[in-house]
């Protein structure tokens, strides 16, 4: 099967916009090991000893931990009736609505990685 490079776009590195809470937290220590990893890969280094510091990570510092944990601290009060008291007060809900969306697409994404299932490069 060929790939469709009608969806494929030329972009300069600067001009990608990421996520600043994202860009903060890779740029912490709790990410360092896994992004020593991308590095080794990515130059054509050996990558043994960066996966064997990621298997010797206790849970509380690895990455899967840390996306369940700020789920928890995210929903776990969630009460629609209350996201509903809000809706009339926010200003720019579509905003708000895509950010969301974006947000599920991940947690699909995640899901669909952490079930071992191939659908991880499905459109948001």
């Amino acid at each position: 099967m060929e790939a469709d490079d009608s969806r494929i776009k030329k972009i300069k590195v600067e001009d990608i916009q990421t996520d600043p809470v994202g860009d903060m937290l890779v740029s912490g220590d709790a990410l360092k090991p896994y992004m020593l990893h991308y590095a080794a890969v990515m130059t054509g280094q050996d990558s043994d000893s960066t996966l064997q510091t990621i298997a010797a990570l206790p849970i509380e510092k690895r990455y899967l931990f840390r996306v369940a944990q700020c789920l928890d601290w995210a929903l776990a009060d969630y009460d629609g009736e209350t996201a509903k008291l809000d809706l009339p007060y926010i200003p720019n809900l579509e905003e708000l609505t895509k950010k969301l969306q974006m947000r599920l697409w991940q947690l699909n994404n995640l899901l669909s990685v952490v079930q071992g299932r191939d659908d991880t490069q499905s459109e948001r």
